[in-house]
């Protein structure tokens, strides 16, 4: 892929002899609406070429079409393609919409770096993984707009990203629990609707995720909810705003949230965070540690997480960090439990322990 240079690297390529060029006037086609929104965009792109663009959906093929998209059963896995630049036209192949897509992303990538003159080629691209996720920190400085999340939500599928998580502390407006995020400019029910239709258009899956257990000190700092801290919550001070894990009331303020928040999502992962809990065993569950263990400790508050979870008909999604600290208790968690990796290098020790 050298020779033809695209930002996101594909598959497989293969030169073939001669260019296509777009003329002042061309069309893009497509038999399935779904591809119109691809195709608008890459008319938008040649509009900033000088290249006027019709985009045309019709059950057949234009013969004069310049760029056509069409499904084809040999392709089986949903989200790869195929593409052949050719002197008479360009054509994308792909089994579903996810596939065409990103062929048409493709087709946007060469036309930045090469013009409105492409070389002849063959591409074939598929993805290595199914989940192609970005975590956006929505919580810990300014909570970002929708225009900004729209934003950002076409250049992730852009890059073909397919799966983004915005993390909420205290972020989300709740009608049951008014006074949290009052000041922060968090999300409504509304916002999150916006959002994920936003992201369907897009091919990237909206996943909920919430601090269910550990950094809760912007909640539990509210003189309603400091009954629950497992010690006494300091915004000052990181690490500070662990829930009781002992304490009843703290599953039901979860069960209240979630009964709220879940239903808005229609992906079956959910993202309970649960990392980084470090005053557990320190404080008002002590006693419960010193029996079973603090590791124990936080499993089973875990496992009442996931119970809520299923009832909600989520999977639930759980940072690994305090699992790892205890590795005695990997073979108790439940199967279906996806625990996920974090570090900021490449080379951090937990990474490298991804497969126990």
């Amino acid at each position: 892929m050298k020779d033809l240079g695209p930002l996101i690297p594909v598959k497989k390529s293969r030169r073939l002899g001669g260019t296509f060029r777009f003329g002042k006037s061309v069309l893009l086609a497509s038999s399935h609406s779904s591809d119109a929104l691809g195709l608008k965009q890459l008319a938008a792109d040649l509009a900033a070429l000088g290249v006027s663009a019709r985009v045309k959906i019709g059950k057949s093929r234009p013969p004069d079409a310049d760029v056509y998209v069409r499904r084809t059963k040999r392709i089986k896995d949903p989200q790869a393609y195929e593409m052949t630049v050719k002197a008479g036209g360009i054509e994308v192949r792909a089994f579903w919409a996810p596939g065409a897509y990103y062929g048409i992303q493709t087709l946007r990538d060469l036309l930045a770096v090469h013009g409105r003159t492409l070389p002849a080629t063959r591409i074939e691209d598929w993805p290595d993984f199914r989940r192609r996720g970005v975590y956006h920190d929505c919580s810990r400085g300014k909570v970002p707009t929708l225009k900004t999340l729209f934003g950002l939500i076409e250049r992730l599928a852009h890059w073909k990203i397919n799966e983004l998580q915005l993390y909420i502390e205290n972020t989300f407006r709740y009608r049951s629990h008014p006074a949290i995020g009052v000041g922060y400019s968090p999300f409504t029910a509304a916002d999150i609707t916006r959002i994920q239709e936003h992201c369907k258009k897009h091919h990237v899956r909206l996943v909920g995720s919430l601090a269910s257990f550990g950094h809760m000190e912007k909640i539990l700092c509210l003189p309603e909810y400091a009954p629950l801290c497992e010690q006494p919550a300091d915004l000052r001070t990181d690490h500070t705003g662990d829930l009781c894990p002992t304490d009843p009331g703290s599953i039901k303020l979860l069960r209240d949230l979630y009964e709220e928040f879940l239903p808005l999502l229609e992906a079956r992962d959910f993202n309970a965070c649960c990392d980084e809990t470090r005053q557990i065993g320190k404080g008002r569950s002590r006693r419960r540690a010193e029996r079973i263990g603090v590791g124990r400790v936080y499993l089973e508050f875990v496992l009442k997480i996931h119970k809520l979870c299923r009832k909600l008909g989520k999977r639930l999604n759980i940072w690994g960090d305090i699992i790892l600290a205890h590795p005695e208790l990997i073979p108790e968690i439940p199967k279906d439990i996806v625990m996920l990796n974090w570090a900021y290098h490449a080379r951090n020790e937990r990474l490298l322990r991804t497969g126990e």
